[in-house]
């Protein structure tokens, strides 16, 4: 149980009208991001953690890729973070060289203190415009790399999908949206290479051929794939939530 006395008063926490004011400008400049990462991948636990086995490492490697992600995006504030921390590290330890007492976990004053130091910072930051530019590059870059990983999802699942279930091959090739898309060229090239064997690798062979890289392609692949998952083909675009799309309760 939390003991009232030594709650940090909220008040004393509070930023002045003026810092909320530079607070503001500072956003537009700079992504600050959660200093815990969980802040970010913690809607994700749960369904990486009911999806079958075989699918698993797929929500693994999207968890990773979103963590690189904030971590580009947030460089600069975490790089001011880093800095404030180390300033407020440094006046502890002259406290304790010098015979006095450290100040105490969740003290009030030096919460406050590490929020005023933290915005000054962030402040000179926006100032400069070499690191705004930094700053605006990096933001481009994140959202590249946000489509990059969103393919990766779903060309690994595709792959997946199809190297476990390669019956799931007729789906494709009996829907007028995706029989032109994932048609298997040189088939005599590909009897030799894989033994007349695809019954493991049917993903891995489309995906050599027919790349799953853009929002057309996608949309009509899992639109075929999943006929029977009518909440996930309803979700509208932009929506974060991304079903359990490799459950056995959806697979047709």
């Amino acid at each position: 149980m939390k003991d009232p006395e030594n709650e940090p008063d909220k008040e004393k926490l509070r930023l002045s009208a003026d810092q909320l004011l530079i607070a503001d400008k500072v956003k537009e400049h700079f992504f600050l991001r959660n200093s815990e990462m969980h802040f970010y991948i913690s809607n994700l636990e749960p369904i990486i953690h009911e999806i079958p086995q075989e699918y698993r490492s797929i929500g693994e490697a999207l968890k990773s890729n979103i963590v690189s992600l904030v971590e580009v995006a947030g460089l600069p504030s975490t790089l001011a973070f880093q800095g404030v921390s180390n300033l407020l590290w440094f006046r502890e330890s002259v406290l304790e060289l010098l015979g006095k007492p450290r100040s105490s976990p969740g003290d009030p004053e030096l919460t406050l203190r590490a929020g005023e130091d933290l915005l000054a910072q962030l402040d000179r930051m926006a100032k400069d415009e070499l690191i705004v530019e930094v700053a605006y590059q990096l933001m481009r870059q994140t959202l590249v790399h946000t489509w990059s990983v969103f393919e990766v999802l779903a060309s690994d699942l595709f792959v997946d999908l199809l190297n476990n279930n390669p019956t799931y091959i007729n789906l494709l090739w009996n829907d007028e949206r995706t029989k032109k898309r994932f048609n298997l060229r040189d088939p005599a090239y590909l009897f030799q290479e894989y033994g007349f064997d695809f019954s493991k690798c049917m993903g891995s062979i489309l995906i050599e051929q027919h790349r799953v890289d853009n929002v057309e392609t996608i949309r009509s692949a899992f639109d075929v794939l999943f006929p029977y998952n009518q909440e996930l083909r309803e979700l509208p675009q932009g929506s974060p939530k991304t079903g359990h799309i490799g459950s056995a309760e959806n697979r047709p």
